[in-house]
Protein backbone atom coordinates (compact mmCIF):
# COMPACT_ATOMS: atom_id res chain seq x y z
CA UNK A 1 0.00 0.00 0.00
CA UNK A 2 1.27 3.45 -0.92
CA UNK A 3 1.03 5.76 2.08
CA UNK A 4 -1.01 8.95 2.09
CA UNK A 5 1.52 11.78 1.85
CA UNK A 6 -0.75 14.83 1.79
CA UNK A 7 -4.46 15.58 2.02
CA UNK A 8 -6.51 18.69 1.31
CA UNK A 9 -10.06 18.69 2.66
CA UNK A 10 -12.60 21.14 1.25
CA UNK A 11 -16.18 21.70 2.41
CA UNK A 12 -16.25 18.92 5.02
CA UNK A 13 -17.83 19.66 8.40
CA UNK A 14 -16.15 22.76 9.90
CA UNK A 15 -13.40 22.85 7.28
CA UNK A 16 -13.88 25.24 4.40
CA UNK A 17 -10.38 24.19 3.40
CA UNK A 18 -7.59 22.48 5.34
CA UNK A 19 -4.33 21.08 3.98
CA UNK A 20 -2.13 18.45 5.61
CA UNK A 21 1.36 17.80 4.25
CA UNK A 22 4.37 15.71 5.16
CA UNK A 23 2.31 12.82 6.55
CA UNK A 24 4.16 9.83 7.95
CA UNK A 25 3.65 6.25 9.00
CA UNK A 26 2.23 7.16 12.43
CA UNK A 27 0.42 10.51 12.66
CA UNK A 28 -0.84 12.00 15.91
CA UNK A 29 -3.35 14.88 15.73
CA UNK A 30 -3.41 17.47 18.54
CA UNK A 31 -5.48 20.55 19.26
CA UNK A 32 -7.98 22.16 21.59
CA UNK A 33 -11.54 20.96 22.03
CA UNK A 34 -13.80 21.39 19.00
CA UNK A 35 -10.92 22.33 16.70
CA UNK A 36 -11.66 19.31 14.49
CA UNK A 37 -9.24 16.54 15.52
CA UNK A 38 -11.75 13.74 15.00
CA UNK A 39 -12.82 15.39 11.73
CA UNK A 40 -9.26 14.89 10.45
CA UNK A 41 -9.59 11.14 11.09
CA UNK A 42 -13.00 11.11 9.41
CA UNK A 43 -11.56 12.94 6.40
CA UNK A 44 -8.68 10.47 6.06
CA UNK A 45 -11.15 7.61 6.36
CA UNK A 46 -13.50 9.18 3.80
CA UNK A 47 -10.61 9.61 1.36
CA UNK A 48 -9.56 5.98 1.84
CA UNK A 49 -13.14 4.82 1.20
CA UNK A 50 -13.21 6.55 -2.18
CA UNK A 51 -16.69 6.34 -3.68
CA UNK A 52 -18.09 4.24 -0.84
CA UNK A 53 -20.38 6.72 0.94
CA UNK A 54 -21.63 4.28 3.60
CA UNK A 55 -18.89 5.26 6.10
CA UNK A 56 -19.77 8.93 5.57
CA UNK A 57 -23.44 8.23 6.20
CA UNK A 58 -22.53 6.58 9.50
CA UNK A 59 -20.81 9.84 10.54
CA UNK A 60 -23.90 12.01 10.13
CA UNK A 61 -24.41 12.48 13.87
CA UNK A 62 -27.37 12.22 16.18
CA UNK A 63 -29.74 14.18 13.94
CA UNK A 64 -28.91 11.94 11.01
CA UNK A 65 -28.89 14.76 8.46
CA UNK A 66 -26.66 14.35 5.43
CA UNK A 67 -26.23 18.13 5.25
CA UNK A 68 -24.36 18.02 8.58
CA UNK A 69 -21.36 16.55 6.75
CA UNK A 70 -21.01 19.61 4.52
CA UNK A 71 -19.49 22.95 5.48
CA UNK A 72 -21.95 24.94 3.36
CA UNK A 73 -25.02 22.96 4.30
CA UNK A 74 -27.41 25.55 2.84
CA UNK A 75 -26.03 25.44 -0.69
CA UNK A 76 -28.31 24.27 -3.48
CA UNK A 77 -25.71 21.63 -4.36
CA UNK A 78 -23.81 20.20 -1.40
CA UNK A 79 -20.12 19.68 -2.22
CA UNK A 80 -17.04 18.38 -0.41
CA UNK A 81 -13.67 17.18 -1.68
CA UNK A 82 -10.96 14.88 -0.34
CA UNK A 83 -7.82 15.49 -2.39
CA UNK A 84 -4.94 13.20 -1.48
CA UNK A 85 -1.47 12.32 -2.74
CA UNK A 86 -0.24 8.74 -2.32
CA UNK A 87 3.06 7.50 -3.74
CA UNK A 88 3.29 10.73 -5.72
CA UNK A 89 -0.07 10.18 -7.41
CA UNK A 90 -3.06 12.47 -6.93
CA UNK A 91 -6.26 10.72 -5.86
CA UNK A 92 -9.09 13.23 -5.46
CA UNK A 93 -12.73 12.40 -4.70
CA UNK A 94 -15.44 15.06 -5.05
CA UNK A 95 -18.81 14.37 -3.43
CA UNK A 96 -21.89 16.26 -4.62
CA UNK A 97 -25.45 15.90 -3.38
CA UNK A 98 -28.37 17.37 -5.24
CA UNK A 99 -31.17 14.85 -5.05
CA UNK A 100 -28.68 12.04 -5.57
CA UNK A 101 -25.20 11.51 -4.13
CA UNK A 102 -22.42 11.36 -6.72
CA UNK A 103 -18.69 10.81 -6.31
CA UNK A 104 -16.19 11.69 -9.01
CA UNK A 105 -12.50 10.94 -9.23
CA UNK A 106 -10.05 13.57 -10.51
CA UNK A 107 -9.77 11.74 -13.84
CA UNK A 108 -13.47 12.46 -14.37
CA UNK A 109 -14.75 8.94 -13.83
CA UNK A 110 -16.93 7.45 -11.14
CA UNK A 111 -14.75 5.13 -9.08
CA UNK A 112 -15.62 1.70 -7.73
CA UNK A 113 -16.42 1.66 -4.02
CA UNK A 114 -13.25 -0.17 -2.96
CA UNK A 115 -10.19 2.07 -2.82
CA UNK A 116 -7.82 1.84 0.16
CA UNK A 117 -8.49 -0.66 2.96
CA UNK A 118 -9.16 1.32 6.14
CA UNK A 119 -10.46 0.87 9.69
CA UNK A 120 -11.94 3.53 11.98
CA UNK A 121 -11.72 2.90 15.74
CA UNK A 122 -13.99 5.35 17.52
CA UNK A 123 -14.93 5.99 21.11
CA UNK A 124 -17.56 3.25 21.25
CA UNK A 125 -16.37 -0.38 21.42
CA UNK A 126 -16.55 -2.29 18.16
CA UNK A 127 -17.65 -5.81 19.03
CA UNK A 128 -17.10 -6.84 15.41
CA UNK A 129 -13.33 -6.97 15.88
CA UNK A 130 -13.77 -9.89 18.29
CA UNK A 131 -15.57 -11.91 15.60
CA UNK A 132 -12.97 -10.92 13.00
CA UNK A 133 -10.17 -12.17 15.25
CA UNK A 134 -11.98 -15.44 15.89
CA UNK A 135 -12.57 -15.98 12.18
CA UNK A 136 -8.87 -15.35 11.55
CA UNK A 137 -7.82 -17.63 14.44
CA UNK A 138 -5.95 -14.70 15.96
CA UNK A 139 -7.89 -14.12 19.19
CA UNK A 140 -5.37 -15.94 21.38
CA UNK A 141 -2.47 -13.98 19.90
CA UNK A 142 -4.38 -10.71 20.37
CA UNK A 143 -5.08 -11.51 24.01
CA UNK A 144 -1.39 -12.27 24.58
CA UNK A 145 -0.45 -8.93 23.01
CA UNK A 146 -2.98 -7.10 25.17
CA UNK A 147 -1.56 -8.97 28.17
CA UNK A 148 1.85 -7.39 27.54
CA UNK A 149 0.32 -4.02 28.38
CA UNK A 150 -2.34 -5.23 30.83
CA UNK A 151 -0.69 -8.11 32.76
CA UNK A 152 -3.91 -9.00 34.60
CA UNK A 153 -5.01 -10.72 31.36
CA UNK A 154 -3.60 -14.19 30.83
CA UNK A 155 -5.55 -15.89 28.05
CA UNK A 156 -8.68 -16.54 26.06
CA UNK A 157 -11.41 -19.16 26.02
CA UNK A 158 -14.66 -19.55 24.10
CA UNK A 159 -16.40 -17.91 27.08
CA UNK A 160 -14.28 -14.77 27.16
CA UNK A 161 -11.04 -13.29 28.45
CA UNK A 162 -9.16 -15.13 31.22
CA UNK A 163 -7.76 -13.08 34.07
CA UNK A 164 -4.73 -14.10 36.13
CA UNK A 165 -7.02 -15.20 38.96
CA UNK A 166 -8.67 -17.69 36.60
CA UNK A 167 -11.95 -15.79 36.27
CA UNK A 168 -13.36 -15.67 32.74
CA UNK A 169 -15.15 -12.47 31.75
CA UNK A 170 -16.51 -11.02 28.48
CA UNK A 171 -14.43 -8.25 26.92
CA UNK A 172 -17.23 -5.76 27.68
CA UNK A 173 -16.66 -6.20 31.42
CA UNK A 174 -13.12 -4.80 31.23
CA UNK A 175 -12.21 -1.10 31.39
CA UNK A 176 -11.99 1.36 28.52
CA UNK A 177 -8.23 0.95 28.20
CA UNK A 178 -8.37 -2.84 27.73
CA UNK A 179 -11.26 -2.58 25.28
CA UNK A 180 -9.63 0.18 23.22
CA UNK A 181 -6.24 -1.57 23.09
CA UNK A 182 -7.90 -4.90 22.20
CA UNK A 183 -9.56 -3.17 19.24
CA UNK A 184 -6.31 -1.50 18.17
CA UNK A 185 -4.33 -4.75 18.40
CA UNK A 186 -7.10 -6.62 16.59
CA UNK A 187 -7.18 -4.08 13.77
CA UNK A 188 -3.39 -4.07 13.48
CA UNK A 189 -3.39 -7.88 13.17
CA UNK A 190 -6.28 -8.27 10.75
CA UNK A 191 -6.04 -5.09 8.62
CA UNK A 192 -2.66 -5.46 6.95
CA UNK A 193 -1.65 -2.97 4.25
CA UNK A 194 -4.25 -0.54 5.56
CA UNK A 195 -4.97 2.84 7.07
CA UNK A 196 -6.12 2.73 10.69
CA UNK A 197 -7.75 5.76 12.34
CA UNK A 198 -7.88 5.73 16.17
CA UNK A 199 -9.92 8.39 17.96
CA UNK A 200 -8.53 9.25 21.43
CA UNK A 201 -5.84 6.57 21.37
CA UNK A 202 -4.94 7.12 25.02
CA UNK A 203 -8.45 6.42 26.38
CA UNK A 204 -8.28 4.49 29.65
CA UNK A 205 -4.51 4.02 29.49
CA UNK A 206 -2.42 4.55 32.62
CA UNK A 207 0.81 6.54 31.99
CA UNK A 208 2.82 3.45 32.92
CA UNK A 209 1.47 1.72 29.78
CA UNK A 210 2.15 4.54 27.33
CA UNK A 211 5.67 3.53 26.31
CA UNK A 212 4.63 -0.07 25.62
CA UNK A 213 1.55 0.99 23.67
CA UNK A 214 3.58 3.41 21.54
CA UNK A 215 6.27 0.79 20.83
CA UNK A 216 3.58 -1.63 19.71
CA UNK A 217 1.86 0.94 17.49
CA UNK A 218 5.09 1.83 15.71
CA UNK A 219 6.09 -1.84 15.53
CA UNK A 220 2.79 -2.92 13.97
CA UNK A 221 2.93 -0.05 11.49
CA UNK A 222 6.18 -1.50 10.11
CA UNK A 223 5.37 -5.19 10.52
CA UNK A 224 1.96 -5.07 8.82
CA UNK A 225 2.53 -2.06 6.54
CA UNK A 226 0.04 0.19 8.30
CA UNK A 227 -0.42 3.94 8.23
CA UNK A 228 -1.89 5.11 11.51
CA UNK A 229 -3.75 8.33 12.28
CA UNK A 230 -4.82 9.04 15.84
CA UNK A 231 -5.89 11.82 18.19
CA UNK A 232 -4.91 12.49 21.80
CA UNK A 233 -5.29 15.12 24.52
CA UNK A 234 -2.69 13.50 26.74
CA UNK A 235 0.73 15.19 26.80
CA UNK A 236 2.28 12.19 28.61
CA UNK A 237 1.11 9.87 25.84
CA UNK A 238 2.46 12.30 23.25
CA UNK A 239 5.85 12.45 24.95
CA UNK A 240 6.02 8.64 25.01
CA UNK A 241 5.19 8.52 21.30
CA UNK A 242 7.92 11.04 20.47
CA UNK A 243 10.49 9.27 22.69
CA UNK A 244 9.66 5.88 21.15
CA UNK A 245 9.94 6.97 17.51
CA UNK A 246 12.50 4.77 15.77
CA UNK A 247 13.28 7.46 13.19
CA UNK A 248 12.46 11.10 12.58
CA UNK A 249 10.03 10.19 9.80
CA UNK A 250 8.28 7.35 11.63
CA UNK A 251 6.09 9.67 13.70
CA UNK A 252 4.50 12.95 12.67
CA UNK A 253 2.79 15.38 15.05
CA UNK A 254 -0.05 17.40 13.49
CA UNK A 255 -1.13 20.41 15.55
CA UNK A 256 -4.33 22.26 14.74
CA UNK A 257 -4.95 25.94 15.50
CA UNK A 258 -8.13 27.95 14.97
CA UNK A 259 -8.09 31.68 14.40
CA UNK A 260 -10.92 33.79 13.10
CA UNK A 261 -12.98 30.72 12.27
CA UNK A 262 -10.24 29.22 10.10
CA UNK A 263 -8.23 26.15 11.11
CA UNK A 264 -4.61 25.68 10.11
CA UNK A 265 -2.37 22.65 10.53
CA UNK A 266 1.34 22.30 11.23
CA UNK A 267 3.23 19.01 10.82
CA UNK A 268 6.41 18.20 12.77
CA UNK A 269 8.46 15.04 12.69
CA UNK A 270 9.41 13.38 15.99
CA UNK A 271 12.80 15.09 16.17
CA UNK A 272 11.34 18.53 15.48
CA UNK A 273 8.60 17.95 18.06
CA UNK A 274 11.14 16.84 20.67
CA UNK A 275 13.28 19.93 20.03
CA UNK A 276 10.22 22.14 20.33
CA UNK A 277 9.36 20.56 23.68
CA UNK A 278 12.90 20.46 25.10
CA UNK A 279 14.49 23.63 23.76
CA UNK A 280 11.57 26.00 23.56
CA UNK A 281 9.16 24.57 26.18
CA UNK A 282 6.57 24.58 23.42
CA UNK A 283 3.12 23.28 24.30
CA UNK A 284 2.45 21.02 21.31
CA UNK A 285 -1.23 20.65 22.13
Amino acid sequence: MAMLEALTVTGFRKYKRLSLAGLGRVNCVLGSNNVGKTTILEAVYAWACGANVKPLLSMRGSEGEVSGLFNDRHAETLTMTFDGVADGKRECFTHTVRGTWEVRHNDGTAQPEAFYPAKFIGRSPDTGIYTTLEDSCLTGEAVREVGRIFPEISGFSRDGIIRNDGEILPLSSFGDGVQKWFQVVGAAMTCRDSIICIDEADTGLHPSTHAGVCRNLIGYSHKNNLQIFMTTHNIEFLDSLIDTAEGAEDVKIITLREKGGNVSARTLNAKEAMNARDNFSMELR
